[in-house]
């Protein structure tokens, strides 16, 4: 499908992308995104018994020398869903940002002076990580093209 005003569908955002440098992305609200179109073969990729229009890039080129190109558009975001590494598809309403994905380094503690004794003793088990979605998907409908999109 390709990327123009009017056109309806859905897009594909990682996690890793999101937790990198992603805004939080707010249903019902407009949002100036960057997309390419997705390859016709869908093998791997999570959500792929869904059918995925676009993907939605923070770093993405395009492809090998910028072959797809990137299209920066203005677009109602329709529908949140997340998707789980089983293929679970569960409906929200915002991707979380950066903010929210990244836990913010601990402090360093304040270096101890001549002399003094510190004794410290901590159990901290080992806990699971806290299951998160591995990416997201958009129902969009774009706006306004914006153009193409370099980095």
């Amino acid at each position: 499908m390709d990327i123009t005003a009017r056109a309806v569908g859905r897009a594909h955002l990682c996690d890793w992308e999101q937790e990198c440098c992603g805004d939080p992305i707010v249903a019902g609200a407009i949002h100036e995104l960057v997309l390419v179109l997705q390859p016709p073969v869908q093998t791997d990729r999570p959500g792929s018994r869904t059918a995925i229009d676009w993907i939605l890039t923070h770093h993405d080129d395009g492809g090998p020398a910028g072959s797809t190109p990137l299209r920066r558009v203005r677009a109602l975001v329709r529908r949140v869903h997340e998707v789980w590494p089983t293929g679970r598809l569960a409906e929200i309403d915002r991707v979380p940002g950066h903010a929210d994905l990244v836990a913010p380094e601990p402090e360093e503690e304040a270096a101890i002076g001549e002399g003094e004794v510190v004794f410290t003793a901590a159990y901290e088990p080992v806990l699971p990580e806290t299951p998160r979605p591995g990416g997201w998907l958009l129902d969009l409908e774009i706006l306004e093209d914006l153009g193409p999109h370099t980095w």
